[in-house]
This record gives structure tokens, sequence and C-alpha cells, in this order.
């Protein structure tokens, strides 16, 4: 798939979207407040969990940077996170990115190795995936939970 072509899908999804804000609005506005933000959560949720797939695709092609899976990976995990009711939920969540982030370093290292990225590129990996281990640690603290 051309850059070009996942550029038109993705202005093509996001013009989607944008037309059919305002049905999602008329309907919101009938909710009280909690419901009309628990709906945007919801739809932040979806709309990254998307970018997400897209721009790990794209890395994993060759055509995006390991900075821009981060960012919406990192997104995503906010998202997620402020819906996440409970400690255990928040845990499994971070257990997920840090398994999806050394998943990433080893990529990130793999292509290191080949000449594909550079010594930063691995550094911030590594920082990232450090990062997510730390976010964890921390939540399973609070929690009164171990640290695996």
């Amino acid at each position: 798939m051309t850059r070009r072509f996942q550029i038109l899908i993705a202005a093509s999804v996001l013009a989607v979207g944008v037309l059919a804000g305002p049905i999602a609005s008329a309907d919101a506005k009938d909710a009280n407040p909690a419901q009309q933000l628990a709906y945007l959560l919801k739809e932040r949720q979806a709309t990254l969990r998307q970018l997400v797939e897209f721009v790990t695709e794209e890395y994993r092609n060759g055509t995006s940077g390991f900075d821009s899976v981060i960012r919406a990976t990192d997104q995503l995990l906010d998202a997620d996170l402020e819906l996440a009711e409970h400690a255990n939920a928040r845990i499994v969540i971070l257990q997920k990115r840090v398994e999806l982030m050394k998943s990433l370093f080893s990529i990130v290292e793999a292509r290191f190795e080949i000449g594909q990225v550079t010594r930063a590129q691995v550094l911030a990996a590594k920082a990232a995936m450090l990062e997510s281990e730390i976010r964890l640690a921390r939540e399973q603290t609070e929690a009164g939970k171990p640290s695996q």
C-alpha cells in the first residue's frame, strides 16, 4: 500500500468522523453530562486504538518513525487508564503496554543491527520501555501488589 493511498484512507476516515460528529453530538445532547463524557471517552479510545494500529503498521513497513508509535500508544494508554474503574484494570492495561513496548524495543534493536535505525532511536525505544515498566511498578505499589 503506497503512502499516498494510506493518507487518502486516513483522510477518508477522518472526514466520515467529522461528518458523523454532528449526528453523534445531537444524540449526546439528549444524554446527561455523565453519559456524554462516557461516550466521548469511549469514542476517543476507539479512535486512538485505530491510530495505534495504523502507525504500528506504518512503522513495520518503514514508512513511519518509532516516535509516532510511542506517541499514539501513550495517548491510547492514557485513554484506557481514564476509563479504568479500579486499580486491577489499570494494572492489566499497564502490563499490556509493557509487553508491547518490549516487543517494539526488540524490533528497533533488530533494525539497528541491520542499519535501518540510529542508536538514538534504540535509546528512545529503551526509555519508552522503561517508562512503561515504571508506570506499572508505581501502579502495583499504590495498589499494594508486588511487582512481577
